[in-house]
């Protein structure tokens, strides 16, 4: 099988789209105004939303003005209204269709923007689409600016001329009620449109690609359609993946197995289950392990009530999760969930819950076999801390394994540290990621008290360190982006970890680390436990400011990261001493060791990585958990292909952009060999490029500088007609003209031009790109194109002539052959 058309991980719309047809009548001819598609990761929400823009802007008899806007990494109301701005970009060839330039709607507030745009529209008896995806952004928007969402709910609800669809997962549900709001922002949106499973035609259909001429559709049976369809109950992301590998391996059983343990399928399954709420979770554990239940016995089995189980199994049938069948109840949906869920359900054996020695417990409940709340049975001791022993037990009523920690005496009597547990139970919930360990229950039995846990079959992370580092370097950067991961989640609810170190690190199946040990975490802006000034932490993790007893932000918990990845990388601590005074010394004033100086073949963006977190002052380190994780995921990941780099190059030379031209000045200059080149800086010290693909990098950064300045000259050029904006001027040392300025009607000519020179020599053409818009010498554009230096300044002086005639003309056009 040679044909492979499938689309997997994009979104797609026309020809490419299959099924949804009950959706999108919803949405254009149903009785609401204000829509939310809700639906899983990869279910298709932006295939939809592109799917109602492309029908809607291609129709007959238009009814509808579709927007697409995206909200991805609209951190606050100017990036919101910047993204915004993006969108009326993007439309502005349908806006000009109908008589409109974005500089008639562009204003410097975003619901100004929003009344312009719905006024002309109306005047044209058009309604205003509001297509809104990733419209999760707004939970931690609304936090910090919730005047800012009733604003943009009302716009969204302005009038009968407004149709607004917010596309997003279940995580939106946290704006369904907001304190202190009469009317939340969902209020009108909800209940939702639930994306779950495409119709039984509509995933033929997808699978054997009908709409595309019959000799380039994939050749597979009917036979094997029904099996893709059954094993991946019409999950479209999972039919693609499955049918692409199928047609790639023509065995439907290997497909099949390389889908059930792709780590990015396992990756979206964990992010989607990690959202659920515990009833919920708890729901698909049972089924799975019984392979099928009825709500009744579901809601015997958890102890809850039938009304909130059937609530709950009526959200997880509709997301996907599960699916009827018969009378045998609710089964899981798919063989690819099941098997996940399989591999992350606890089984009995191995692991340790927590770190610590063989000694015999002196507490009641005195070992296998005890009994704690006629419910959990203590099978064996695996591990003992400081304030208590812990076992692995099981769960007699829902029939499950689960760690729990007897607390000693002592401490059991202590109600500070009681207190600390319950904290780390609220955190742990509040939290919810799948890379902190959850903690259940804090119960006590005739005076013995006792702490739940989730269950993990592995060993702590200073056990795996002591055995086999120092680690791979891809290895440690898959772990410590799994940590930063954590943090960042933590760090985002306000709470400080205050004591990260391996051994509060546990390897579930050698792994998947989980943070553990919240009893010593803060609440930034709260009340300590702890004395004001008193030491916290592990001597040999502890940040400098937390050795000198200062204030601490998230920082602190960024360069306790480093040193475990210091560990993790070497095998050694960056500070080692005889006493504890000498190693907080160390961490106090010591510049740490370079991770090279101790195993020379350590990568050195791995290196870099861990000496900007060891940085003595916090300001010098990454600023946020979440700089480090990307750094770290991209050096785990390997370094990204020319179709991966494009697009991250580009986000970040619009950034970089934006805030040069927001200068308030006379008039402007750009420079683009200098964006290009501060832009490969910036993304090589963040680990999102290889130090040695600088020149496949530069060529990159031309295709993406190319298509920003071309952008950009499109809309001052729009801008000027709509409001006689301010000049912009690229400055240039080498242009295909030789001169040092160019303004941005002679950059669209040359843009015409080099299209017109493409048809004549592809080479030249990218010669002319790779020289004056990446600012490549004639040496890297030749180890690029794979030719000599003397073709390339050959071509590039040929190039150069062609292009002065072609420019001087007066209406351009035609050409000689060069």
């Amino acid at each position: 099988m040679s044909a492979v058309p499938y689309v997997v991980g994009q979104w797609v719309r026309g020809a490419a789209f299959y099924g949804r047809e009950q959706q999108i009548a919803e949405v254009l001819e149903g009785p609401r105004n204000s829509l939310w598609l809700l639906g899983t990761r990869r279910i298709g929400k932006t295939s939809l939303l592109k799917q109602l823009e492309h029908l809607t802007a291609t129709a007959a008899d238009p009814v509808y003005f579709p927007i697409f806007w995206d909200f991805q990494g609209a951190e606050d109301a100017r990036e919101l209204h910047l993204d915004f701005n993006d969108a009326l970009l993007d439309a502005e060839e349908r806006l000009q269709g109908i008589g409109l330039g974005a500089g008639q709607i562009e204003a410097e507030d975003l619901f100004t923007s929003l009344s312009r745009l719905r006024r002309r529209l109306r005047s044209r008896s058009l309604k205003l689409l509001l297509l809104c995806d990733e419209v999760e952004e707004l939970v931690a928007l609304g936090r910090r600016e919730p005047a800012l969402l009733r604003k943009l709910r009302r716009a969204m609800q302005a009038s009968e001329d407004v149709r607004t669809v917010l596309a997003s997962t279940i995580r939106l549900w946290q704006l369904a009620s907001q304190t202190g709001d009469t009317s939340p922002f969902l209020h009108g949106f909800a209940p939702p449109v639930y994306l779950g499973r495409l119709c039984d035609e509509g995933a033929r259909a997808l699978i054997r690609q009908t709409r595309l001429p019959a000799a380039a559709r994939p050749r597979i049976t009917d036979r094997a359609v029904e099996t893709i369809r059954r094993r991946c109950d019409n999950q479209p992301y999972l039919l693609q993946l499955v049918a692409k590998r199928f047609a790639e391996t023509g065995d439907l059983e290997r497909a099949t197995e390389q889908v059930a343990t792709d780590r990015m399928v396992s990756h979206f399954f964990a992010v989607d289950f990690e959202m659920l709420t515990g009833l919920e979770r708890d729901a698909l554990r049972l089924v799975g392990r019984h392979d099928a239940a009825d709500s009744a016995f579901i809601a015997a089995s958890l102890a809850e009530s039938d009304g909130s189980v059937t609530g709950a199994l009526s959200r997880l049938e509709q997301l996907g999760f599960l699916r009827r069948d018969g009378e045998r109840g609710f089964v899981l949906a798919n063989h690819f969930f099941r098997h996940w869920l399989q591999e992350l359900t606890p089984v009995p054996g191995g692991g340790a819950g927590e770190i610590g020695g063989s000694r015999q417990t002196t507490l009641r409940a005195s070992g296998a076999g005890a009994i704690l709340d006629d419910r959990y049975e203590l099978l064996e001791q695996v591990g003992e801390g400081a304030t208590g022993l812990v076992f692995r037990a099981h769960d007699r009523l829902i029939d499950s394994d689960l760690a729990i920690k007897l607390i000693r005496p002592e401490y059991a009597a202590s109600e500070e540290v009681l207190r600390r547990f319950r904290q780390e139970i609220v955190l742990s919930r509040d939290i919810g990621h799948p890379n902190v360990l959850r903690v259940y229950h804090l119960g006590e039995d005739r005076g013995e008290r006792y702490l739940t846990m989730q269950w993990v079959d592995g060993p702590t992370l200073a056990e795996l360190i002591a055995a086999e580092a120092p680690f791979p370097d891809q290895r440690t950067a898959a772990i410590g982006a799994k940590i930063a991961s954590a943090l960042a989640a933590a760090h985002a609810r306000g709470v400080l970890h205050r004591d990260v170190k391996p051994q509060n690190v546990l390897m579930h199946r050698r792994r998947e680390p989980l943070m553990t040990d919240f009893g010593l975490a803060r609440v930034v802006g709260e009340a300590g436990i702890t004395a004001t000034g008193m030491f916290l932490g592990t001597p040999n993790y502890v940040s400098p400011e937390q050795a000198r007893l200062q204030p601490l932000d998230e920082r602190s918990d960024l360069y306790a990261l480093g040193v475990v990845l210091f560990e993790m990388a070497t095998g050694r601590l960056p500070f080692t001493g005889e006493g504890v005074a000498t190693v907080l010394e160390g961490h106090r004033e010591a510049p740490p060791p370079d991770p090279r100086s101790i195993r020379p073949r350590i990568d050195e963006r791995l290196a870099a990585i861990v000496l900007r977190c060891l940085e003595k002052e916090p300001g010098r380190r990454f600023a946020r958990a979440e700089e480090l994780e990307a750094a770290l995921a991209a050096l785990a990941a390997g370094p990204l292909a020319a179709d991966q780099l494009l697009p991250v190059v580009y986000d970040e030379l619009r950034r970089l952009a934006r805030g040069y031209l927001s200068r308030e000045r006379p008039d402007h200059t750009l420079q683009p060999t200098a964006l290009v080149h501060e832009a490969y800086l910036r993304l090589a010290g963040q680990s999102r490029v290889e130090w040695q693909g600088r020149t496949h990098f530069l060529a990159v950064g031309a295709r993406a500088m190319r298509r920003l300045l071309i952008d950009h000259a499109r809309t001052r050029r729009r801008q000027k007609r709509g409001g006689g904006r301010r000049q912009v001027t690229l400055n240039e040392a080498v242009t295909p003209l030789a001169v040092c300025d160019l303004d941005l009607e002679q950059l669209l000519a040359i843009e015409e031009a080099l299209e017109r020179l493409a048809g004549i020599s592809e080479r030249q053409a990218a010669i002319v790109e790779l020289r004056f818009f990446g600012g490549l010498t004639v040496e890297e554009v030749a180890k690029h194109l794979g030719v000599s230096p003397r073709t390339v300044e050959s071509d590039w002086a040929r190039a150069r002539k062609w292009l002065r005639q072609e420019l001087a003309r007066p209406t351009g056009g035609g050409g000689d052959e060069v």
